[in-house]
């Protein structure tokens, strides 16, 4: 067996973590494109309210089918890419995360707001962590998103390239 599968616990480190401790907005709804801008529109509304930084991504693939694909058109640019898979609801992840202190009174206020619009209670805050389970899941979210929208002094996407990919 290889030296490298028998890493001890104590070698392992995982300095690449979010500022703080990184929630989600889970919302037990179907979601057209349509949909999906107005939601990016409240989320911009409250996080630039509550100085947050959010991540927003719709997904109409399944997680373990989800495939990025480049279309060619022929023109010059950067290549289009598609996702490829088993088709689904369209359903959104989230992301939101404070640079000094706790984004979870902004995902309450979201959560009202959210829940209010629907006139029922459609969604919850599920707190991921600041460690590696909460990039895991924005890597997730990310590859299998159709649609991506951030706001804030945060990028998702330029984190996740330089720690994870």
């Amino acid at each position: 067996m290889s030296e490298m599968s028998r890493i001890p616990l104590d070698k392992i480190t995982f300095d690449t973590e979010f500022p703080s401790v990184l929630y989600s907005i889970e919302i037990y709804s179907e979601f057209s494109p349509k949909d999906f801008e107005q939601l990016f529109q409240k989320f911009r509304y409250y996080c630039q309210k509550e100085n947050c930084s959010f991540l927003l991504c719709l997904s109409t693939t399944e997680s373990k089918t989800a495939k990025r694909q480049r279309v060619k058109t022929h023109r010059r640019g950067r290549p289009r890419h598609i996702m490829t898979g088993t088709p689904v609801a369209g359903h959104c992840h989230s992301a939101v995360v404070k640079s000094d202190g706790s984004a979870r009174q902004c995902c309450l206020t979201l959560k009202k707001s959210i829940d209010k619009k629907a006139g029922k209670p459609v969604s919850r805050i599920v707190s991921k962590g600041s460690g590696i389970h909460a990039e895991n899941y924005v890597q997730y979210s990310l590859k299998q998103a159709d649609s991506i929208r951030q706001g804030g002094d945060f990028s998702f996407t330029e984190f996740c390239k330089q720690n994870l990919f």
